[in-house]
């Protein structure tokens, strides 16, 4: 369980690496004039970029009449790609729940998909933590109407019966779901969620 939380604790760090590593969506006439497209496709490479990006690109510099080489292009992507395909970053994406960078499988990038597999385990626990939340959550919200409806003067002997049984299923079915709570958080060594009721 350790390791588990040294993986969580790695997730703040890795959006911050995350947030780090963009480029602009689009090239600019001085860009297509003065950067060389190897430069642009190393850029693109180590920021986790897709290659296909090029089409873009070259067509966006073509409507400036500066021709961008693919050749290039790809040389410096194929130069930058392994500066990306690296274990935090690996890990940032498993653990936002999004698939694998495809770029990171044309090339030997083990440490990116064990990072990636890691993060995609802490995504799947702090999941389940939130189903279990909002299941709690529906209970609270769901034995709070009951109990509204059970201030009804105008209700019958038989609606309050049926009132009271379902008041008694909902409190049971609030603890259930509040062991459980604390034993996921128990088993996976998360911070306690606090129950206001």
């Amino acid at each position: 369980m350790k390791r588990i939380m040294n993986l969580i604790f790695l997730t703040a760090s890795t959006f911050m690496i995350g947030a780090s590593l963009t480029s602009c969506a689009t090239i600019s006439q001085e860009q297509c004039l003065n950067q060389s497209p190897e430069d642009i496709g190393y850029m693109d490479g180590s920021n986790g970029k897709s290659r296909e990006r090029f089409n873009r690109l070259a067509k966006t510099c073509a409507k400036h009449g500066v021709s961008f080489d693919r050749t290039a292009y790809l040389r410096g992507f194929e130069k930058g790609l392994p500066q990306y395909c690296v274990y935090e970053n690996g890990y940032s994406r498993g653990v936002s729940g999004n698939s694998p960078n495809k770029e990171c499988r044309t090339i030997n990038a083990d440490n990116y998909l064990s990072g990636y597999q890691d993060g995609y385990v802490v995504y799947k626990i702090e999941i389940g933590h939130t189903n279990l939340i909002q299941d709690y959550d529906r209970s609270v919200t769901e034995l709070a109407k009951i109990r509204r409806a059970l201030e009804e003067d105008e209700l019958t002997s038989d609606e309050r019966k049926r009132y009271l049984k379902q008041e008694i299923r909902l409190e049971d079915q609030r603890e259930e779901i509040r062991f459980a709570i604390r034993d996921y958080e128990q088993t996976y060594d998360l911070p306690r969620y606090y129950f206001i009721y």
